[in-house]
Protein backbone atom coordinates (compact mmCIF):
# COMPACT_ATOMS: atom_id res chain seq x y z
CA UNK A 1 0.00 0.00 0.00
CA UNK A 2 2.74 2.14 0.69
CA UNK A 3 4.17 1.92 -2.77
CA UNK A 4 0.97 2.43 -4.57
CA UNK A 5 0.49 6.31 -2.08
CA UNK A 6 4.53 6.71 -3.44
CA UNK A 7 3.51 6.48 -6.99
CA UNK A 8 -0.02 8.70 -6.24
CA UNK A 9 2.29 10.69 -4.79
CA UNK A 10 4.67 11.48 -7.48
CA UNK A 11 2.14 11.76 -10.26
CA UNK A 12 -0.26 13.99 -8.45
CA UNK A 13 2.15 16.93 -6.69
CA UNK A 14 5.14 17.59 -9.33
CA UNK A 15 2.10 19.42 -11.33
CA UNK A 16 0.57 21.22 -8.53
CA UNK A 17 3.59 23.03 -7.57
CA UNK A 18 4.35 23.43 -11.75
CA UNK A 19 0.95 25.07 -11.53
CA UNK A 20 1.57 27.42 -8.93
CA UNK A 21 4.88 28.43 -10.41
CA UNK A 22 3.21 29.25 -13.58
CA UNK A 23 0.41 31.45 -12.06
CA UNK A 24 3.14 32.95 -9.75
CA UNK A 25 5.83 34.21 -12.48
CA UNK A 26 3.10 35.34 -15.42
CA UNK A 27 0.08 35.86 -13.98
CA UNK A 28 -3.57 33.89 -14.51
CA UNK A 29 -3.31 34.84 -18.16
CA UNK A 30 -0.76 31.72 -18.42
CA UNK A 31 -3.12 28.66 -17.37
CA UNK A 32 -4.07 28.26 -20.52
CA UNK A 33 -3.43 25.22 -22.74
CA UNK A 34 0.21 25.58 -24.27
CA UNK A 35 1.68 26.33 -20.80
CA UNK A 36 -0.01 24.13 -18.43
CA UNK A 37 0.90 20.70 -20.35
CA UNK A 38 4.45 21.78 -21.03
CA UNK A 39 5.10 22.24 -16.92
CA UNK A 40 3.42 19.68 -16.03
CA UNK A 41 5.77 17.19 -18.20
CA UNK A 42 8.48 19.78 -17.01
CA UNK A 43 7.39 18.80 -13.38
CA UNK A 44 7.05 14.62 -13.87
CA UNK A 45 10.80 15.08 -16.14
CA UNK A 46 11.96 16.68 -12.95
CA UNK A 47 10.62 14.74 -10.53
CA UNK A 48 12.00 11.42 -12.46
CA UNK A 49 15.77 13.09 -12.64
CA UNK A 50 16.18 14.31 -9.45
CA UNK A 51 13.20 13.43 -6.95
CA UNK A 52 12.92 9.89 -7.39
CA UNK A 53 16.70 9.26 -6.88
CA UNK A 54 16.87 11.44 -3.94
CA UNK A 55 13.85 9.52 -2.49
CA UNK A 56 15.15 6.12 -3.01
CA UNK A 57 18.44 7.55 -1.10
CA UNK A 58 16.36 9.90 1.74
CA UNK A 59 14.24 6.21 2.59
CA UNK A 60 17.60 3.83 2.32
CA UNK A 61 18.87 6.68 5.26
CA UNK A 62 15.46 6.23 6.97
CA UNK A 63 14.70 9.69 6.69
CA UNK A 64 11.60 10.29 5.22
CA UNK A 65 10.28 13.53 7.06
CA UNK A 66 8.28 16.04 6.19
CA UNK A 67 11.14 18.91 6.43
CA UNK A 68 13.73 16.21 3.82
CA UNK A 69 9.49 16.17 1.61
CA UNK A 70 9.98 20.09 1.48
CA UNK A 71 13.54 20.30 1.04
CA UNK A 72 13.70 17.59 -1.21
CA UNK A 73 10.79 19.20 -3.64
CA UNK A 74 12.99 22.31 -3.33
CA UNK A 75 15.50 21.01 -4.56
CA UNK A 76 14.11 18.86 -7.09
CA UNK A 77 12.34 21.98 -8.92
CA UNK A 78 14.98 24.81 -7.83
CA UNK A 79 18.20 22.27 -9.78
CA UNK A 80 17.27 21.96 -13.44
CA UNK A 81 16.26 26.38 -13.36
CA UNK A 82 19.90 27.04 -11.62
CA UNK A 83 21.48 24.68 -14.44
CA UNK A 84 19.59 26.22 -17.02
CA UNK A 85 20.61 29.85 -15.61
CA UNK A 86 23.85 28.96 -15.85
CA UNK A 87 23.80 28.76 -19.19
CA UNK A 88 23.68 32.02 -20.94
CA UNK A 89 23.99 33.65 -24.26
CA UNK A 90 25.80 37.08 -25.03
CA UNK A 91 22.47 38.83 -24.79
CA UNK A 92 19.17 38.45 -23.22
CA UNK A 93 16.03 40.47 -21.78
CA UNK A 94 13.12 39.27 -19.70
CA UNK A 95 10.56 42.34 -19.71
CA UNK A 96 12.28 45.90 -18.69
CA UNK A 97 15.16 43.17 -17.23
CA UNK A 98 18.51 42.72 -19.08
CA UNK A 99 19.47 39.50 -17.70
CA UNK A 100 22.80 39.05 -19.57
CA UNK A 101 24.54 41.29 -21.58
CA UNK A 102 28.12 40.31 -23.54
CA UNK A 103 28.49 36.99 -21.68
CA UNK A 104 27.57 38.50 -18.03
CA UNK A 105 25.14 38.66 -15.94
CA UNK A 106 24.04 42.27 -15.29
CA UNK A 107 22.92 43.01 -11.19
CA UNK A 108 19.22 42.98 -11.74
CA UNK A 109 19.72 40.23 -13.86
CA UNK A 110 20.96 38.03 -10.72
CA UNK A 111 18.59 38.82 -8.73
CA UNK A 112 16.20 38.28 -11.18
CA UNK A 113 17.51 34.69 -11.57
CA UNK A 114 17.59 34.15 -8.06
CA UNK A 115 14.42 35.05 -7.76
CA UNK A 116 13.28 33.01 -10.24
CA UNK A 117 15.18 30.33 -9.13
CA UNK A 118 13.74 30.82 -5.66
CA UNK A 119 10.14 30.94 -6.46
CA UNK A 120 10.56 27.24 -8.30
CA UNK A 121 11.99 26.22 -5.34
CA UNK A 122 9.14 27.34 -3.26
CA UNK A 123 6.98 25.61 -5.32
CA UNK A 124 8.57 22.72 -5.55
CA UNK A 125 8.66 22.80 -1.79
CA UNK A 126 4.48 23.02 -2.07
CA UNK A 127 4.74 19.82 -4.19
CA UNK A 128 6.80 18.33 -0.90
CA UNK A 129 4.60 19.02 1.34
CA UNK A 130 1.16 17.51 -0.97
CA UNK A 131 3.99 14.60 -1.16
CA UNK A 132 3.99 14.36 1.99
CA UNK A 133 0.50 14.77 2.47
CA UNK A 134 -0.35 11.48 -0.07
CA UNK A 135 2.45 9.88 0.76
CA UNK A 136 5.69 10.47 3.36
CA UNK A 137 3.38 10.79 6.60
CA UNK A 138 2.46 6.85 5.56
CA UNK A 139 6.03 5.52 5.77
CA UNK A 140 6.87 6.77 9.33
CA UNK A 141 8.05 3.56 11.12
CA UNK A 142 7.98 1.43 8.47
CA UNK A 143 11.47 -0.78 7.85
CA UNK A 144 12.95 -0.55 4.73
Amino acid sequence: MSMIRTAIGFIVSPPLGAIAALFYLQGPESLQLPFVPLAIFWSWFSAFVVGFPLYFVLRSFGLISLGYSLIGGFFSAALPWFLLSLSRSGYSQISPVVVTQNGRYTPEGLWLTAEYVAAMGFCGALSGAVFWYIAGRFLIGRSN
